[in-house]
Formats: structure tokens, sequence, C-alpha cells
């Protein structure tokens, strides 16, 4: 698990949760106007927000060329660090699916992030938290947004509880969904948090492993 920090007169800041999967390179997702973003730094190798672990800075990133900025669809990007990840106990790679392999419904998957802990709420967590959440059938999750955002992107699924009350929230956007020793989804969007009936929306990562190998030659 590693955190994105962004740079603004030295002061780094933090933003969102990524999860190295390569030495040189990081899966993440990142949101700017018209694609353009201040110089991130990634710290990897701590479980406290902003503190301990190691500073890379960021030699390159890809933003998907198909990104919407008005409805998250191909929500996903690429970074390169310019010093490899040193791996250890607390820096690991995570194995990628294969292009359009799916994961039974019904599985269960660990999300993991700093985000706020309760909806609506302003404060991130300072310590990495992680829940559990159970993965959804297409046809279920498209019924959940039909009504209010007609339907749902064939880069995405959803995963969450049904009964609301656990799930990925505000500050958790490009938080790590790992499922059978594998990154199986990114953190996207949600209507709201752990509401009923509302599970969160993840970037389906086995979608987009050919535009992955073909940006990275892994």
């Amino acid at each position: 698990m590693a955190s994105l920090v962004l740079t603004d007169s030295s002061q780094l800041t933090y933003d969102s949760q990524h999860l190295v999967i390569l030495p040189r390179l990081e899966r993440t997702h990142l949101r700017g106007s018209n694609h353009h973003l201040p110089v991130p730094k990634v710290r990897s190798g701590t479980a406290t927000r902003g503190i301990g672990g190691t500073v890379h800075n960021v030699a390159n990133y890809i933003i998907h060329e198909n990104f919407n900025q008005n409805n998250f669809d191909n929500d996903i990007a690429l970074l390169q660090v310019d010093i490899p990840f040193q791996f250890s106990d607390s820096v690991q790679p995570i194995s990628l699916p294969a292009q359009g392999e799916a994961t039974p419904v019904g599985t269960q998957a660990v999300v993991s992030g700093w985000g706020v802990t309760v909806n609506g709420g302003t404060e991130y967590s300072s310590d990495l938290l992680y829940i559990t959440v159970n993965i959804y059938s297409d046809s279920d999750c498209k019924d959940k947004y039909y009504a209010d955002y007609g339907g749902l992107f064939v880069g995405d699924f959803c995963a969450g509880h049904a009964e609301g009350g656990i799930d990925a929230c505000q500050g958790d956007s490009g938080g790590p969904l790992a499922a059978g020793g594998k990154l199986v989804g990114i953190v996207s969007w949600g209507d709201q948090c752990a509401l009923p009936d509302r599970p969160g929306v993840y970037t389906r990562v086995s979608y987009y492993r050919d535009w992955i190998k073909e940006k990275t030659g892994v």
C-alpha cells in the first residue's frame, strides 16, 4: 500500500492511496482538470498517513485517453516512479487479473484506504483502514444505479453490502480492492457512501489489462 502526495511549494499533502504492483510502476486513478496535475510523489512502506516510509518522485504518469471527468468512465491511470520500490514486509507487489477475467459474484474482497470513516465526514483517517465487501453481479449493479445514473459503464463493477454501513468513502478514491491475491478493482465513485442498496463503484482492472500492457509492456 502506498499514498499519493501532491507537492505545492515543497509541502506534501495527502490526496489518495494507491497500490504498488511493479518495482517501477504504481497503479492508481487520477482526477484533474484537463488531465493536468501538480507534480505528485508517492509514499510507500507506511500505514500512517503522511509519516514514515519512503517518498518516491513520479517520473511519468499516463491517464487513460478516454477518461471522462463527468461520469468517471475509464477512471484509471499509471504512475512511474524514478527509483524502484524496495520490496519488504511492508512493501509488496500484487498480481493483476487477465484481460476479461471475472471475479465471481459474492466473492469477498478487501478495500483499504485513509478516507473518512463516516458519510459526509471531513477528516481523513491517520491510520490505514480496511474492510471486506461483496462483489455484486453486473445486472444487480446496473439496477442499483439505473434510475439516477442510467446504468453502469462496462469498465466498472460494484462491491459492498446491501444493508449499507460498510463501504469505501470520501478520500478512499484510487484505493485498491483485492481478492484472491489480485488487484481486481480501484475505488472510483458511489452515491455518497455506506448507504443501503448503494454499493461502491470500482474500476474493473481486468477490463484494462491489455491497455496496461500496451502502455507499460508488462
